[in-house]
């Protein structure tokens, strides 16, 4: 109960500190484009947080680097990921046809975990990092 509480608190005082930045932005700047930014910092900060407070024991692909994980850049294709991170833990396709390869899972004892996902196109090339903390 503890830990929900001091989680929600967390999401509110940064969502109020995160509307004040956002009304104080120039008015001619693109809505969408704020909107993104300020769920981008409140994800950034959460992923911060939240492991301070739920234990995990989050289970990475073989060869997995946080560092090198942060680094890859749009447009790689998926052999030239592979050399630099190694191969992932599961693979998927959605329904668009996107490959989904997941580089992390949660562990045995708890269902919490950095979740680390790479997405591809069609033709191979990495479209989407995603890098949170799930909590379940």
């Amino acid at each position: 109960m503890y830990k929900n509480l001091c989680i929600l608190l967390l999401i509110i005082y940064f969502n109020v500190s995160c509307i004040i930045v956002y009304d104080l932005e120039d008015s001619k700047s693109d809505k969408n484009e704020n909107d993104s930014s300020i769920n981008s910092f409140i994800i950034k900060v959460l992923d911060k947080v939240a492991p301070l407070i739920y234990n995990h024991d989050t289970k990475y692909a073989v060869g997995y680097k946080e560092d090198v994980f942060q680094s890859l850049k749009m447009g790689l294709t998926q052999y030239e990921v592979k050399k630099l991170i190694g191969e992932p833990l599961t693979e998927r396709k959605n329904d668009k046809g996107d490959i989904i390869w997941h580089y992390s899972e949660p562990g045995k004892k708890y269902d919490h975990f950095y979740n680390r996902v790479l997405i591809f196109d069609i033709n191979g090339k990495l479209i989407e990092r995603y890098s949170e903390f799930y909590i379940d």
